[in-house]
């Protein structure tokens, strides 16, 4: 009936009481899937003005010749993400593998300003250091955490800007094709998976 009685007994003196209560937040586990909101290929050499923006795959290679040179960069908007993100990790799959052991790097970069339509290799953003490294399998997903970066992301401008790389030059067969955020299966493409918890 909403009511709380409390007997006292044994003939125990009460000179005054006081009733606390304490009341814990209610706590909502959930996820959310993010899909990029740019991403794009850039390529060296004779092609560094080029923009490869609208692909169906983001291509990655280190090459001797600087018009073999490739990298990628992804872009997610964070704004609507509310609550209190407690792990955030990227899916890609790579449409395509050139051979065994190419080993892939992704980096943070700051600069979110860059387009899907106008980012080339001449102006493309400057990254940071290597935090996550693998070895893609052609149509095998790769996943990695990227939890400190959508909180210092969510901590700032809201915008998530990821550079992808390979590590090394392994001839002519070291390409790496991941699906991009225009793939026509959109199983392939890039990711972030998150989990959140929501005061309710």
């Amino acid at each position: 009936d909403g009511r709380l009685n409390v007997v006292v007994q044994n003939d125990v003196g009460v000179d005054w009481a006081m009733f606390e209560l304490e009341v814990a937040p209610n706590v909502i586990a959930g996820s959310f899937t993010l899909y990029p909101a740019a991403d794009a290929t850039v390529r060296g050499g004779a092609s560094a003005n080029s923009n490869f923006g609208t692909a169906t795959t983001l291509t990655v290679k280190e090459d001797s010749s600087a018009d073999n040179d490739r990298k990628a960069y992804l872009r997610w908007d964070l704004s609507s993400v509310t609550g209190i993100v407690y792990q955030a990790r990227v899916r890609l799959t790579a449409a395509s593998v050139g051979t065994n052991g190419i080993e892939q790097g992704v980096a943070f970069a700051t600069n979110n300003s860059w387009s899907e339509t106008g980012i080339t290799w001449n102006n493309q953003p400057v990254a940071g250091k290597r935090f996550a490294t693998w070895i893609p399998g052609t149509n095998g997903p790769t996943e990695f955490v990227v939890t400190p970066q959508v909180l210092a992301a969510l901590a700032g401008d809201k915008q998530l800007t990821l550079q992808l790389f390979s590590l090394r030059n392994v001839g002519g067969a070291g390409t790496v094709d991941y699906g991009s955020r225009e793939a026509a299966d959109t199983a392939t493409r890039p990711t972030i998976k998150a989990k959140r918890s929501i005061m309710a």
